[in-house]
């Protein structure tokens, strides 16, 4: 059985495991979700083919929407509040343990994307993003240029491919090392492009686009 059988098996065609899905991201070798504990919600990660299964979130505090750190050694994610209405972007090392807030507890935070840095994450809050580095730091307004958004690593984890905005004329597809050192852009700029995925074996990239 595939880990997405095993994992939502009451939900195989129904419009809540399509919403489950999408917080099932696969990173190299393993994916990163999150499942109902008890009263609340904590992260696993798996193998897709159902084994290997590693529980990263011990307090059901409503930890979901799971995104892999371009070094796939970490993943971020967002922990809901005790209200439940507001909530703060955390990190947690791949192999589970040293989870830490990022954001600094004072509004409502969401995951952004990547810095081209690889080791900076953007954060959305009120309409507003800012950039906060994942060993820690202060949570600095930026103006969100230069940042991964919808980032997909490659098989072999040497390159990354991913959409940002070009001069208000849409997002395109880009691909650059894992450093953001190289970067090119993947195809033509003439629609919205997003969310590439790399095929198992390196040699296509899946996208979503409004292209004609």
């Amino acid at each position: 059985k595939s880990a997405f059988s095993l994992l939502f098996p009451r939900f195989r065609t129904s419009s809540e495991a399509r919403e489950l899905c999408r917080t099932c991201i696969l990173q190299g070798s393993r994916i990163a979700y999150s499942d109902r504990v008890g009263s609340g919600d904590d992260l696993f990660t798996i193998r897709p083919d159902g084994t290997g299964k590693r529980r990263l979130t011990y307090d059901g505090k409503g930890n979901i929407v799971p995104r892999w750190a371009p070094d796939g050694g970490r993943i971020v994610y967002f922990k809901e509040r005790l209200d439940r209405f507001q909530g703060d972007v955390w990190i947690v090392a791949a192999e589970g343990g040293g989870e830490r807030r990022l954001t600094p507890g004072d509004a409502d935070y969401r995951f952004g994307g990547w810095a081209l840095d690889g080791r900076s994450v953007l954060v959305q809050s009120g309409g507003r993003y800012h950039q906060v580095a994942m060993e820690g730091g202060p949570c600095v307004r930026t103006q969100a240029t230069n940042m991964w958004s919808h980032q997909s690593l490659s098989p072999d984890r040497t390159r990354v491919v991913y959409g940002r905005s070009v001069a208000g004329r849409g997002e395109a597809l880009f691909t650059a090392g894992t450093g953001g050192s190289n970067e090119r852009p993947l195809i033509p700029l003439v629609a919205n492009d997003i969310s590439p995925s790399w095929s198992p074996d390196g040699g296509e990239i899946a996208f979503v686009s409004n292209r004609r």
